[in-house]
């Protein structure tokens, strides 16, 4: 956790990136340019207890709960005593993946820091930055470590000419004879994130407070945030809380914005023709195709696949811009079809950026291989004290090895001879084939129990 070796810092001075400086201010991040950061004292936050955030990117003590019975943030307010326990919260719990966060008790928590170009946003998860980083060729510099200013660094390389250093002649991160002197944040005007210090080393200026992140304005290394969307006609955007502000009170117009949708028309198949249907004038809902959007989950949509006075099952419906999964799912009317009683993805990335038709979702079903034959009892035909009747004395089931799509199961009936047939369609495949009793088995000779008859039946 941030600050931990800070617990002992003396009177007056405060725990900021694991060590204990002077009182005074620092370079923090509250506000949205430059100039010092003044740190909030536990007194102004009304806390009395664990370590806080002090505002400028340092942890503060409050102190312990002195009366027996009390502990810190029992009372459902964090780091302040009252009668009780507290269980802290995580992270996780909080719905938090990055920068600092109370417990809800005593401590601070870090929930780590985002990667690439994403910076963490004032809710504490990572988002796509609006900055955009710069390389060392743009910047001119070719040793030591620079800021891309989006809160990230690069490495410019090493001098390797003898007698050179790394801004030797005064000028930071390009290599020159003799001695370097680091740069310090204030004197660049940074008041949080790393930057170089122009002799090949990176330090650290600091933290944001929510809602601002460093560079979130546009501005590298300082706090700012952008305002979300577009501001109202007269209004500007205020980089330093990211709020609209100085038009006209009295004749606002909000704007909401939303894409244009396109028509997206056509059918599915089934290996390449049209299903079949039992019943095609009835248009029941025999399925659907559901669109899930790739990056955007309020444009997720369905669409019923119906058959109504013709074989070919066609769709219709708007979509958003964007690249969707498309699956075809089943109803349970599909037993009136010859579609498959399973889902099948019939597109892993379908663009939408224009209106379409004739669109064909093929949705692969293998090749069915019809099986047929009879059961025994010990090598001969089980007898029967009601052939004639047609119960379901037992099942046989298939249980396929690899995919369990392709299980079903076949009733065994005795139909005017002592002889047990079956016959089904089964797909490619091993199975594992068993002879289940049902309630009439005792009209036969046949066992009460389960039994495999075939471990590992190939069809292919």
């Amino acid at each position: 956790m941030s600050g931990l070796a800070c617990r002992a810092c003396a009177s007056g001075t405060l725990c900021q990136f694991g060590q204990c400086v002077g009182g005074g201010s620092t370079g923090g991040g509250t506000g949205g340019g430059g100039g010092t950061c003044n740190p909030r004292s536990c007194v102004t936050q009304g806390k009395t207890c664990g370590e806080i955030d002090d505002g400028c990117g340092g942890l503060l003590m409050c102190g312990l709960c002195e009366v027996p019975g009390e502990s810190c943030g029992a009372g459902g307010v964090a780091n302040v005593c009252a009668m009780g326990s507290c269980v802290p919260k995580t992270c996780t719990s909080l719905g938090r993946t990055c920068g600092s966060v109370s417990d809800g008790c005593s401590a601070q928590l870090n929930c780590g820091t985002c990667g690439g170009s994403q910076v963490c946003g004032s809710a504490g998860t990572c988002e796509q930055s609006t900055c955009t980083p710069t390389t060392c060729q743009a910047q001119g510099k070719n040793c030591g470590m620079i800021s891309d200013g989006c809160n990230g660094q690069l490495s410019c390389g090493a001098c390797m000419v003898s007698g050179q250093t790394c801004g030797g002649s005064g000028t930071v991160n390009v290599c020159g004879q003799g001695a370097c002197t680091p740069r310090t944040c204030t004197q660049v005007g940074a008041t949080c994130g790393t930057i170089s210090d122009g002799c090949g080393n990176m330090i650290s200026c600091g933290s944001c407070t929510g809602p601002q992140t460093c560079g979130g304005a546009g501005t590298p290394n300082t706090c700012g945030a952008p305002c979300i969307g577009s501001c109202p006609t007269g209004f500007t955007c205020m980089a330093g809380d990211g709020a609209c502000a100085g038009g006209a009170l009295d004749n606002i117009a909000f704007d909401v914005p939303v894409p244009v949708q396109h028509t997206v028309s056509g059918r599915i198949t089934r290996n390449g023709v049209a299903p079949s249907s039992a019943n095609c004038t009835s248009g029941y809902p025999y399925g659907t195709l559901e669109f899930v959007h790739a990056t955007d989950t309020r444009f997720n949509v369905s669409v019923s696949l119906e058959c109504s006075g013709t074989t070919t099952f066609n769709f219709s419906l708007p979509l958003y811009p964007g690249t969707y999964r498309v699956t075809e799912q089943p109803t349970s009317y599909v037993s009136m079809t010859n579609l498959p009683t399973w889902s099948t993805v019939v597109s892993t990335a379908f663009t939408v950026s224009a209106p379409q038709s004739n669109v064909a979702f093929d949705v692969s079903v293998p090749v069915q291989i019809t099986v047929s034959g009879r059961i025994t009892r010990n090598g001969v035909a089980p007898s029967s004290a009601n052939c004639t009747s047609g119960y379901p004395y037992g099942t046989l089931e298939f249980v396929h090895a690899t995919d369990t799509r392709f299980n079903t199961s076949v009733s065994l009936e005795c139909r005017g001879a002592t002889t047990f047939n079956f016959s089904l369609p089964l797909y490619p495949g091993t199975y594992r084939v068993t002879e289940q009793p049902t309630s009439y088995v005792s009209m036969t000779n046949l066992p009460t129990w389960s039994t495999v008859v075939v471990n590992a039946l190939r069809i292919q």
